[in-house]
């Protein structure tokens, strides 16, 4: 293995998705696209959030890591999940 220096240090951006979740994004934001193979790094914060809209995501894969507090999570097929501080999910998207 070697080693790699750090290329960048980014600051995150903070916006609002969903129905109120704060979100501080890292990476994905416009004009950051060398961080193959990244999409997007978010750090969000919804207490009390109802959610988000349908989106698509297909052909990615998803890591959750649960800070604090708990996550609900449903797909377009209704299957549904709980996560709760220190719990992990990889999901892989299929065709969105």
């Amino acid at each position: 293995m070697s080693l790699r220096s750090i290329a960048k240090i980014v600051t995150s951006k903070q916006k609002t998705e969903g129905s109120g979740a704060i979100v501080h994004r890292s990476m994905g934001i416009y004009g950051q696209r060398k961080y193959n193979p990244f999409l997007l790094f978010d750090h969000f914060i919804g207490a009390n959030n109802h959610g988000f809209p349908a989106h698509p995501h297909q052909g990615h894969e998803t890591i959750t890591y649960v800070l604090n507090g708990a996550v609900a999570h449903e797909d377009f097929t209704g299957a549904k999940g709980m996560l709760y501080k220190g719990d992990l999910q990889f999901m892989t998207a299929g065709k969105g």
